[in-house]
């Protein structure tokens, strides 16, 4: 398992500023292939999970790499726990419903006591993402289509918080885009099936 910080800083942004974005990179860029990948989120039917800030996922991006990832809110940056899964996991999870054994398994549910009978896939998300590193910092436009919505989000990864908010500030000031901090696509997709 890996464990990482993650310091990003997110803006939902209008299909014509997401193409604004896109067209240069593209052109300056000889081979830079979308990423496919659709997130499976997985709460309980109260969304426990959510509501304590934490966020359980299976990524699959396109054709066949699956990664399992619990994310925890942090005040500066979001903690996330990375396991790969092997498709056939996937696969067993979906048909079982019981998360394959590992760290993530462990953690939920000996350091935050989830009775995991309760955990069960609650909606899905699919991205097409464009990413590039930009001198410190990674640079993410995402095209997302989730329960009948179509959205569009920038996101900048970087060093630290601080880093990431000076890049969005100057992009958002550049391309004229208002700079408020949106929902994760997690929240956005859990939001979308409660109404």
């Amino acid at each position: 398992m890996s464990i990482n910080i993650e310091y990003e800083e997110r803006v939902m942004i209008s299909e014509d500023h997401y193409y604004a974005l896109l067209t240069p990179l593209l052109r300056r860029s000889n081979d830079h292939p979308f990423i496919m990948q659709t997130n499976i989120y997985i709460d309980t039917p109260d969304f426990y999970l959510k509501e304590h800030h934490m966020v359980l996922r299976i990524r699959i991006i396109q054709p066949f790499d699956v990664e399992m990832t619990l994310k925890v809110k942090g005040k500066d940056g979001d903690t996330e726990h990375n396991q790969q899964l092997t498709y056939q996991d996937y696969q067993a999870y979906m048909i079982n419903k019981i998360l394959p054994e590992g760290d993530i398994n462990s953690l939920l549910r000996e350091t935050y006591k989830i009775d995991q009978s309760l955990l069960e896939p609650r909606t899905s998300l699919d991205t097409r993402r464009y990413e590039e590193k930009i001198d410190d910092y990674l640079l993410v436009l995402d095209k997302n289509t989730y329960n009948g919505i179509e959205d569009y989000n920038l996101e900048i990864e970087a060093s630290s918080m601080k880093r990431a908010k000076e890049v969005m500030q100057k992009i958002c000031d550049e391309q004229g885009i208002e700079f408020i901090h949106c929902k994760s696509k997690s929240r956005r997709a859990f939001d979308s099936i409660k109404k």
